[in-house]
C-alpha cells in the first residue's frame, strides 16, 4: 500500500469513527430522566425494567427487620430500607449494597450528631444494626452479582429509602440476609 492510499484509508477510518460517535445515543451527555425514568441499556449491563416506578410494586414493603425475621431462601418478598449500614456500603465492583431498617435512624437524623458519613449508623449498637440490615444485589443469569458497581448507577445513593422486591438467596440469623433484586423503587 503507497503512502498516499495509507493516508486516504487513515482519513476515511477516522470520518467513519467520527460519524459512528456523532450518532451513538449513549455518549457522555446529561440526561434529564429521574432515576424511575432510567431505561437500563445493554451497554451498562443493568437488567431492563429493574429500577420501575413505586406504583409499579403491588405488595406492601415490609420491614428489613420483619423480612429478615421471616426469610428463608426462595421466598419472594418486598421490603422497604435505607441505603446504608457502614462507611461504604456499596460493594466495589459489584452491583449489591445494604439497606437498613427504617426504625433505625442514620446520623443525619440525630440532632446532636454531626457524623461525616451519616449512612454509617455509627451511633448505633452492631447487634442491633445487624438484625436490620439486608444485602440487596443486582445479579447475573449465573447468580452472581453484576459485575458492576452500583453507587451512583440509576440513582442509587447513600441514604436513598428505596422498595425492593426479589427473591431471599440466603438468610441467617446471626448473619447476612441476602435478597436478589427483582425491581427496585425510590420512596
Amino acid at each position: 500500500m503507497t503512502s498516499t492510499n495509507r493516508h486516504i484509508s487513515t482519513a476515511l477510518l477516522s470520518l467513519a469513527a467520527a460519524a459512528l460517535w456523532a450518532c451513538d445515543k449513549s455518549s457522555s451527555t446529561p440526561s434529564d430522566a429521574s432515576p424511575a425514568d432510567a431505561s437500563p441499556s445493554a451497554t451498562t449491563g443493568w437488567p431492563a425494567g429493574l429500577v420501575v416506578d413505586a406504583s409499579a410494586i403491588a405488595a406492601e414493603p415490609a420491614s428489613v427487620k420483619a423480612t429478615r425475621d421471616g426469610a428463608a431462601a426462595g421466598l419472594h418478598v418486598t421490603l422497604v430500607g435505607k441505603i446504608g449500614g457502614s462507611k461504604k456500603p456499596f460493594v466495589e465492583g459489584h452491583a449489591a449494597f445494604t439497606i437498613v431498617d427504617l426504625a433505625l435512624k442514620s446520623c443525619d437524623e440525630i440532632e446532636v450528631d454531626s457524623c461525616a458519613k451519616p449512612w454509617d449508623y455509627c451511633c448505633e449498637e452492631k447487634t442491633n444494626l445487624r438484625n436490620h440490615t439486608a444485602m440487596i444485589e443486582i445479579q447475573d443469569a449465573a447468580g452472581k452479582p453484576l459485575a458492576i458497581g452500583a453507587q451512583g448507577q440509576m440513582g442509587l445513593e447513600p441514604l436513598k429509602v428505596i422498595v425492593v422486591e426479589g427473591e431471599v438467596v440466603s438468610s441467617d440469623p446471626n448473619g447476612a440476609c441476602i435478597i436478589k433484586a427483582e425491581r427496585i423503587a425510590f420512596q
